[in-house]
This record gives C-alpha cells, structure tokens and sequence, in this order.
C-alpha cells in the first residue's frame, strides 16, 4: 500500500507515499488537496470543477462597469445579504442545537464551517462583505472553553479578534484576564523551576518547591489564580512521584472545585494514570463526568468501557459501546472494541464479520483523510479522530488476521495502515501517536511474514529506526507465548 520514507544525504526522512491508494472511483485535487467522486473532474483534469472554477477570472472592459455596479449594488444589496448569509445562519443555528445537545465537538465543527463559509464568500465577492456578530463569537468562545479549556479559548479568540474587539463583550473580556493570570504564574513557575535544576525526580526538594509555588501572588480573579496553582502543584507531584500515579489526585480534585471549565484537561489527566495502574474504580467517575461534559469525546467511552469489561462486567461495557455508536456513529474505537471483546470470547468469526463492516463504512474515509493530510499538512479536528482512531482499531483487524492464519493480510493491515498512519501524522504534525502498541504489532506481523511478503525485511529496517518491541512481543515472535494466549486469553497488556 506505502513505501518507507527514504533517508536523504543530508539525514532528513523525505516523505513519500506513491504507492498510497485512492478510493475507487474517486481522485485527488492537486489544489484543494481533497479527495473527490471522479464526477466531480472534467476529462484527465488534475484539479476539480470547483478549483477551477476559482482559477477562472473573466477579463471585462473598464468602462460603463461603474455605473451599471452602483445601480445592482443599490438594488440587489438587501437580497445578496439576506441570500449570502442564509446558510451561515442555518449552519450557527445547527451548531448551537448540537451544543444544547452536548455534542461540543459536532457544535465546534458547525461553527468553523460557518465561518469558513464567510471566508469563502466574502474572497468571492469583497465588495459584499459581512462578518459573523459579537454574540456568535462569544457564544462560539464560550464553546470552545466547554470543549478545551478557558485558556485554550482566551488563546483561539486572541487569534482572531483584537483584545478592542474581544473587550466588547463581558465573557470575551474575561478570557483575556484569564489569560493574563495563567501566563503570569507559568512565568513565576518557570523562574522556580529554572533555581531548581535537577535532572531526577528524586532531586527536587518536594516541599519546598510545593511551598514556593502555594507563595506566588499575581492579581486577577482568586477563583482562576487558586485553580491555576493547585494544577501546577500537581505537575510537580507527578513528576516528583511518577510511582504514586494517584498522588496529585488532591491538587487536581481541589483544582477542579475552582476551575470546572478545566474538567477536561483534569479528568483526562486522572483517567489515564488510573488506567495505566488498572485502577477501574477511580476511572469511572472521571469518563462518567466527560461524557455528561461532551458526549463527542470518544476516549471516555473507550476507558469506562475497557474499565467495566475488565471488571467482569461484560454487558455494562457493551452498553457503554452503544451508546459511543449513538453519539459518534462512525467512530472505529466502537468496532475496535467490539472486535477485541470477540476475540476474547473466541468468537473469531463474529469479530471477522464486525471487521468488514468497520471497513466497509470508514476505510475510505481513513485513506481520504491521509491523502488531505500529506496534501494540505493539516486534517479537520473530527476527520483527525476517525483517522487516529483507525490506528488502534487496525491493530484488532491485523490480530485477528494472525489468529486466522492470515500473515500476509496482517502484515499489511499492520504496516500499510497502522504503521504508516502514525510515521507520517508524527512526521508532518510533531504529535506522537506511534504508540509501543503499533510498533510491537507491527514488528510481530513483520517477523511472521519473513520469507512470505517482499516488503517484511523493509518494514523491520524502518522499524529498527523508530523503536523496538517490547519483551512481550518478543516472546510471542520465539514461540514462548502462543498466539491464542496472546491475543484470545489476554496474555498481553499491550493491546
């Protein structure tokens, strides 16, 4: 399906991707960069009708426009507005039902469309131009802190509006002041780190940082300066005592009690380490309470699911499942779990017909995501989500293919999909998502597929360069760990 980046002279990985596939019956736009229905080209056209239309620029004579503009702009101005801004509108009031409806991301994703579809008609037509109203810009900021985080927000409007224009409205205002507080305790916290430059956690004078940090005063809202030092007081209790993961539970508790628009940053924080250390009953009530946050965020419903299912509590977590379908209905971490808890119960033909259906709804729209991203170096926050989640659910796929004897079609889902997936969103985003899971899987896939599939020897050369498999998997590739044991029994806690 992909070939490995190859090293230039000069030691930089150069990002290829020629053999990479495109639906059939679909094309890539040079221009847009998105992948199309063939119907949407004329003849052997490289661009779709739409960037050509844009490209296509009609040559007038200057004389006798003038007058004939003024007379159609006093006529039509009223009905261009009203037709021009009908479907901004249409598309706010969709993104504010689906906020009422908890769906944050689905909401934030309306909103963006809306705007670009301003953007869009306003480089149309810049003598029509209009802009979205303070009350949609505070509600959409108000939205994104529900869907990040105030900080995150205060940082998103300043990049778009002057801090004039932000200060015109109350909420605006106050993402600004929130700003300011955050950046004046980091840089109190960074001279603090910076008089204490230890190389190991068990340097740090605990104490005594954790008291210089409870000591700094900057002015600004006590509720927001409070909040901000009991989140920096738990980084430093992470770091000084990563053996303790539930140790700054406290500060994240007491940090929540000030900031509850920070319950994303602190549930995901506490979810994590509880599921690192198969602590099922603190991750609960931290999934419990992002999913009455936001029902679009699908890592919740993975954790509190994983959570009952490794309690026994088989029909809770398919429950939990369902209701990840009823909210994100292409979300592959549904059939991804689906297919684990199949192969667990031994029911490979039950996993294998969840698979095709997996494949058969978003495969394409993986690959179309993966062409957007090597073209335009960026993908759409919910596209992005598809496709991350598509790593870890091939990771099931190329398992089952192994437990059915299959090698070569492993190897392929493996390296083909999960592999390359995360090499090239690491390599074009700086985001880590080449997991020690993706790496083990595909390392044993490759080994199991020397001698039967040319491209085995290239993947365990690229692979030698991105990191090692674990000793679990090393075991599985000597035969000390049978496949079933693996995979049907769970001897393995890396996937």
């Amino acid at each position: 399906m992909g070939s490995a980046p190859k090293e230039r002279a000069d030691g930089v990985k150069e990002l290829e991707y020629t053999g990479q596939a495109i639906p059939k019956g679909r094309r890539f736009c040079t221009l847009c960069g998105k992948v199309k229905r063939e119907s949407n080209f004329d003849g052997d056209s490289t661009h779709c009708r739409e960037c050509c239309a844009q490209m296509l620029h009609t040559r007038l004579h200057w004389y006798g426009v003038l007058p004939a503009l003024l007379v159609a702009v006093a006529l039509t101005a009223a009905v261009y507005v009203g037709v021009q801004t009908a479907p901004v509108v249409r598309q706010v009031h969709t993104a504010n039902a689906l906020a009422e409806n908890l769906a944050l991301y689905d909401a934030l994703e309306a909103y963006e469309t809306a705007f670009d579809t301003v953007d869009a008609k306003n480089e149309a037509a810049p003598m029509a131009v209009f802009v979205p109203g303070m009350r949609t810009w505070e509600n959409y900021y108000a939205l994104y802190a529900q869907s990040y985080s105030e900080y995150d927000a205060a940082n998103a409007m300043l990049e778009k509006l002057n801090k004039a224009e932000a200060g015109k409205r109350d909420s605006l205002r106050t993402l600004q002041q929130i700003k300011t507080v955050y950046d004046a305790i980091s840089a109190q916290i960074s001279a603090i780190s910076q008089a204490y430059p230890v190389d190991d956690p068990k340097d740090m004078p605990y104490e005594e940082v954790l008291g210089k940090i409870a000591a700094i005063e900057v002015e600004g809202d006590p509720r927001y300066v409070n909040g901000y030092l009991e989140l920096f007081k738990a980084d430093l209790t992470q770091y000084c005592f990563p053996e303790q993961y539930d140790a700054a539970f406290p500060f994240y508790d007491k940090a929540l009690e000030y900031l509850p628009e920070e319950y994303l940053m602190i549930c995901v924080s506490k979810a994590q380490l509880a599921m690192d250390a198969k602590d099922y009953e603190q991750v609960i009530p931290a999934a419990k309470l992002l999913l009455e946050k936001n029902r679009d965020f699908t890592d919740a419903y993975g954790w509190l699911a994983e959570s009952y299912y490794a309690q026994g509590k088989k029909d809770e977590a398919l429950a939990v499942l369902e209701d990840l379908q009823k909210a994100q209905p292409d979300s592959p971490l549904y059939y991804k779990l689906q297919v684990k808890y199949a192969v667990r119960d031994g029911d490979l033909a039950g996993a294998e017909a969840l698979c095709n259906r997996q494949d058969e709804l978003n495969s394409e729209t993986a690959e179309a995501v993966f062409n957007t991203l090597l073209a335009r170096q960026e993908v759409p926050k919910k596209a992005e989500r598809i496709y991350l989640e598509s790593i870890d659910y091939s990771l099931w796929e190329a398992a089952l293919m192994l437990l059915q004897g299959d090698e070569n079609s492993a190897f392929n889902i493996a390296y083909n999909y999960a592999f390359n997936y995360a090499y090239y969103y690491n390599y074009i985003t700086g985001s880590n998502v080449m997991s020690q899971s993706v790496i083990n899987m595909t390392t044993l896939c490759a080994e199991l597929c020397t001698g039967k599939d040319d491209k085995a020897e290239e993947a365990k050369t690229v692979l030698s360069q991105v990191g090692m498999c674990d000793e679990q998997t090393q075991k599985i590739i000597d035969g000390e760990i049978s496949l079933q044991e693996a995979f049907i029994e769970g001897k393995v806690d890396w996937l």
